[in-house]
């Protein structure tokens, strides 16, 4: 569906510590760990995100992007490129700017025509958050164990 910030929230969510020792336990299966590795793959950070910005500049339709990607880029220009002298504006600085934002305008101006799930939202409101302790717990040797006996092979 093209968002690539809720894909980096899930990325950064399944490579949390407590989940990552629950997933390496061969809860998950083959087909979808190399889709994992796929999904990080795309949102890898070498070569300043070079396979994420080629990806986002194919994608047409709805997209969502990875807004702290924006913010890195127009924090880097706005401290790296000089002023002008003499009080002048610094016309390449704001050509570079431009170049950042006009995108980031051009997606926020899209309309989604998906509707409100409301099995989904309903689902969703139901859940609640472990703390770190429930974590461990939850994903302890023991307890994956107990869990790998009931996922089906």
């Amino acid at each position: 569906m093209h968002n690539f910030h809720s894909l980096f929230a899930l990325i950064g969510g399944l490579n949390n510590v407590m989940v990552s020792r629950f997933l390496e336990m061969k809860a998950l299966g083959t087909k979808t760990r190399q889709r994992k590795y796929y999904l990080e793959n795309l949102m890898n950070t070498d070569n300043n995100w070079a396979i994420y910005r080629d990806r986002l500049k194919e994608s047409e339709g709805l997209v969502i992007p990875y807004i702290g990607l924006f913010m890195k880029d127009i924090l880097v220009v706005m401290e790296s490129k000089t002023k002008a002298h003499n009080g002048y504006i610094n016309f390449v600085k704001l050509r570079v700017l431009q170049q950042i934002l006009t995108p980031f305008y051009q997606y926020r101006t899209q309309q989604c025509s998906l509707e409100k799930d409301t099995l989904l939202m309903e689902s969703l409101s139901k859940l609640f958050i472990k703390t770190e302790k429930e974590l461990y717990q939850f994903t302890s040797p023991k307890s994956l164990i107990e869990v790998e006996q009931i996922l089906p092979n």
